[in-house]
C-alpha cells in the first residue's frame, strides 16, 4: 500500500524514518539554543527553520502510517463486502444447481467454488489483515463461481434443445401417423360400358412408410431414454435421428399414394380409350349410314326424276299423237268440202 500513500517501499519504514528526523530535530534544536545562548541570533533562527521543516518531514512519514491505516481500513471494508455478496451470488448458484437438468460436473465445479469461496473467507478474517490477498482470493472464488454458473446455463441450454427437439419429433411422427391414415382410406373407382376400374392403398403398399415409422419410434424412445440419464447432446442426436424417419415415413405414405393412383390413372386410361374407339367406330358407323341414306335419297330423286321424265315424255308423246290424229282428219274433210268428187265434191258444194 506504501505507493498508494506516496511513502517509501513498505509503511515500516515510515516509523524508523520519523524517529530518525525526530532525533535530527533535537540535535538541530540544541545547535539552535547554543547560538541563542551565544547571542548568534540569525544563525539560531536558520537552525530553528531547519529543525522545523525536519519535524515536518517526519509527520509527513506519521502521516503516511495514519493514511496507511485508513486505507487498509477501507480495502479491508471493501473485501468484507464482497465476500457479503460472493456469499450471497453463491446462495443463488445453488439454487441453481438444484435444478433438474443440471448434471454431475456443473455440480463438481459449485463443490469447487465453496471451497474457494471458504478458502476466500479466511483471507478475509485472518490476522493480521490483508485485504490484498483476501481481493485476489475473492477473484478467484468469483471465478469459480462463475464457472460454474457456465455449466448450469451449457446444461440448461443443452436440455432444452434437446427436449426441443424431442418434441418435433414426437409431432413429425403425428404427422407421419395422420398421413399413413390417410393413406389408407385412399380409393379410386371409374366404370363405363367398356369395363371398371377401382385401386385402393392397403397395408402392403405402406410396408414401407410402417418400417420407417418404426425405426422414428424406436430413436424418439431412445432419446427419452437419454433424456432420463442426462445425456442431453445423444438425445438431441437421437430425436433427430427420429425426425429423419418420421418424414421419410410421411414421403413413404405419400408415394404408395401415388403409385395406386398411377395404376388407377392407367387401368382408366385405358378403359377410356376402348371408350374413344368405341366412339370413333360409332361415329363412323354413323357417318356410313347417313352416306347410305343420303345415297338411297339421291337414288330415288334420280328414279322419281326418270320417272317423272318418263312420264312428261310419254304424255308428250301421247299429246303430240293426239295432235297428229287430230291434225289428219281435219285435212280430209276440207279436201272433201273444196274437191269436186266424192266427199270433195261433197265438201265443193258447201
Amino acid at each position: 500500500i506504501a505507493g498508494e500513500v506516496h511513502s517509501g517501499d513498505t509503511i515500516t519504514d515510515d516509523i524508523p524514518n520519523a524517529d530518525k528526523m525526530l532525533a535530527q530535530a533535537r540535535k538541530e534544536t540544541g545547535v539552535a539554543e547554543q547560538h541563542f545562548d551565544q547571542a548568534y541570533l540569525l544563525a539560531a533562527r536558520d537552525d530553528l527553520n531547519t529543525v522545523d521543516h525536519t519535524l515536518k518531514g517526519a509527520q509527513q512519514e506519521l502521516d503516511s502510517v495514519t493514511s496507511a491505516e485508513q486505507l487498509l481500513g477501507q480495502k479491508q471494508q471493501a473485501v468484507e463486502s464482497e465476500l457479503h455478496a460472493l456469499d450471497g451470488r453463491l446462495g443463488q448458484t445453488r439454487q441453481h444447481a438444484g435444478q433438474h437438468y443440471v448434471r454431475r460436473r456443473a455440480k463438481e465445479l459449485l463443490g469447487q467454488a465453496e471451497r474457494a469461496v471458504d478458502s476466500a473467507r479466511g483471507q478475509v478474517e485472518q490476522t493480521p489483515r490483508n485485504p490484498f490477498a483476501a481481493k485476489e482470493s475473492l477473484a478467484s472464488a468469483e471465478g469459480s463461481r462463475q464457472s460454474c454458473e457456465s455449466a448450469i446455463e451449457a446444461d440448461h441450454q443443452a436440455y432444452n434443445s434437446a427436449d426441443s427437439r424431442i418434441d418435433s419429433a414426437a409431432s413429425e411422427i403425428s404427422s407421419a401417423e395422420s398421413t399413413i391414415s390417410w393413406a389408407l382410406s385412399q380409393s379410386w373407382s371409374y366404370s363405363s360400358s367398356q369395363g371398371s376400374a377401382s385401386e385402393s392403398v392397403d397395408r402392403s403398399d405402406l410396408s414401407s412408410a410402417y418400417s420407417a415409422l418404426s425405426s422414428a419410434e424406436s430413436a424418439l424412445s431412445s432419446a427419452r431414454g437419454q433424456m432420463n440419464g442426462q445425456g442431453y447432446e445423444e438425445a438431441e442426436s437421437e430425436a433427430s435421428r427420429a425426425i429423419s424417419h418420421a418424414k421419410n415415413a410421411d414421403s413413404e405414405a405419400r408415394s404408395a399414394v401415388n403409385r395406386a393412383e398411377s395404376r388407377f390413372e392407367a387401368e382408366k386410361a385405358r378403359i377410356k380409350h376402348l371408350e374413344y374407339l368405341e366412339e370413333q367406330r360409332r361415329l363412323e358407323e354413323e357417318r356410313r349410314r347417313r352416306e347410305e341414306q343420303e345415297a338411297e335419297e339421291r337414288r330415288r330423286r334420280e328414279e322419281q326424276e326418270a320417272e317423272d321424265r318418263r312420264r312428261r315424255e310419254e304424255e308428250q308423246r301421247r299429246r303430240d299423237e293426239e295432235n297428229r290424229n287430230s291434225g289428219g282428219g281435219s285435212g280430209s274433210s276440207g279436201g272433201g268440202w273444196s274437191g269436186g268428187g266424192g266427199s270433195g265434191s261433197s265438201g265443193g258444194s258447201w
